[in-house]
């Protein structure tokens, strides 16, 4: 029993050092394994065969899910006849406030909720990603390829010059937006927490959040950054990152977009939601984002994709839901930048190890629970003839023996104590062997 004790303490100690050494997405998928009833209680929004006629939702919040609401707005109201989707873009902030409000039936968000927005009972569900493109001046001579390392450098200001990316001489001025959604992304990444997130002390830093007055500020010498979408960028193009375009799936920087209600989701919300999660409007968000740029050629004589630098990004439990949002792109897990398989992998030591170990110990245990009966026997040795002490020896126990018989006390007990009438002297040198 003190074996099968020790052996579970043993297992359990073992399973939570193994579990704290996983990526955090690895670890919340184990959360949901051993807990069959949070695993059953995931959010899921199937679609709806019907919509009542003359049904309204209201969705507000930030402009990063302009190509989806619109995809998503077309598609509902096509499949579902007298429906209407209203959409108003105020931002993330503003469309949380007012879906806290009863003002709308979802906000429309581009990060993910804080602790203190889940605490009022707020439900985030993922429905796309949008690429964020970096963009220069149609005038501007550089016409290479960066990296995320060092788009980051340049960001930061510690890249100063075009010929320190492979351009023509000139100094670089970086235009930097306000904090939004699609700035906030970049902090995800690896990239750009090793350092202050923070734009170059000479970076041209805009009060206005809009794609137009960045690109009036790029000239021929700026770089910068949009949620990449179907329309030119009138007097501006788009940097390759690692030698590909945003319509590539390995294009690096990205942001998430998501819906949230509040509470339980009410028929209209469900339906909508049912049809964001399904097929039918994944393919309608995908194909809309396909239309980013019709050129997908990756730039001629490049070289190959470094390793991905992804966003660290910590799944929360009410983004997992049964019908899943579009995978992100393969080379970019959204919450580790150690692939969830790895995690697993470096555990089969461990479990070899253990393994090992119980068998050896139950095989122990087998034979220190079960032993064979034994008998204990006194062997005396042979007789030493040549031995006068010896002989003297047992001749003095066999005279002891008929002493204690007459006496009336057994053999056993007289072994125990010694005899009255032998002297001290005979008992501690071998009864009755004197010396000299």
């Amino acid at each position: 029993m003190t074996f099968h004790k020790r052996s579970s303490s043993v297992f359990t100690l073992a399973l939570l050092l193994s579990v704290a050494g996983m990526p955090k997405a690895s670890a919340n998928r184990l959360h949901l394994l051993t807990n069959p009833l949070l695993a059953q209680s995931a959010t899921s929004f199937p679609l709806q065969p019907s919509v009542p006629p003359k049904t309204t939702i209201k969705i507000e919040g930030s402009t990063s899910l302009t190509i989806a609401n619109d995809a998503l707005k077309q598609k509902f109201e096509g499949q579902y006849a007298g429906t209407t989707v209203d959409v108003k873009y105020t931002g993330t902030d503003e469309g949380i406030q007012a879906l806290l409000a009863d003002k709308a039936d979802l906000a429309a968000i581009g990060r993910p909720l804080t602790d203190a927005e889940k605490a009022q009972g707020l439900v985030a569900i993922p429905v796309s990603r949008n690429k964020i493109a970096i963009l220069v001046g149609k005038d501007n001579a550089f016409q290479g390829s960066l990296t995320t390392s060092q788009f980051a450098q340049i960001f930061r200001g510690e890249i100063t010059d075009w010929s320190q990316v492979g351009g023509a001489p000139g100094a670089i001025r970086v235009v930097d937006r306000p904090s939004s959604d699609t700035r906030a992304a970049f902090s995800r990444y690896p990239v750009f927490q090793n350092r202050p997130f923070e734009s170059a002390a000479a970076a041209v830093k805009l009060t206005d959040d809009t794609t137009a007055t960045m690109l009036k500020e790029l000239g021929a010498d700026g770089i910068g950054y949009a949620i990449a979408n179907p329309s030119d960028y009138p007097g501006a193009r788009i940097v390759p990152m690692h030698n590909v375009l945003p319509s590539d799936q390995r294009y690096p920087f990205s942001q998430p977009l998501a819906y949230v209600y509040q509470g339980a989701a009410s028929p209209a919300v469900a339906a909508f939601l049912g049809l964001a999660t399904a097929s039918l409007g994944k393919e309608a968000i995908g194909a809309a984002q396909a239309a980013i740029a019709p050129d997908t050629a990756i730039v001629p004589g490049s070289p190959t994709i470094d390793p991905p630098l992804v966003p660290s990004v910590t799944t929360a439990p009410d983004a997992v839901v049964t019908t899943q949002a579009p995978a992100p792109v393969a080379a970019l897990p959204p919450d580790s930048d150690m692939p969830s398989w790895l995690g697993w992998l470096l555990l089969l030591p461990l479990l070899g190890f253990l393994l090992g170990w119980w068998l050896k110990r139950r095989r122990n245990s087998v034979h220190v629970s079960t032993p064979l009966p034994t008998e204990s026997v006194s062997v005396e040795p042979p007789p030493n003839t040549t031995d006068g002490a010896g002989l003297a020896k047992r001749a003095g126990l066999v005279i002891s023996a008929d002493r204690v018989a007459i006496n009336g006390v057994s053999p056993l007990e007289a072994l125990e104590q010694p005899s009255a009438d032998i002297p001290p002297s005979e008992e501690s040198e071998g009864f009755g062997v004197r010396g000299g």
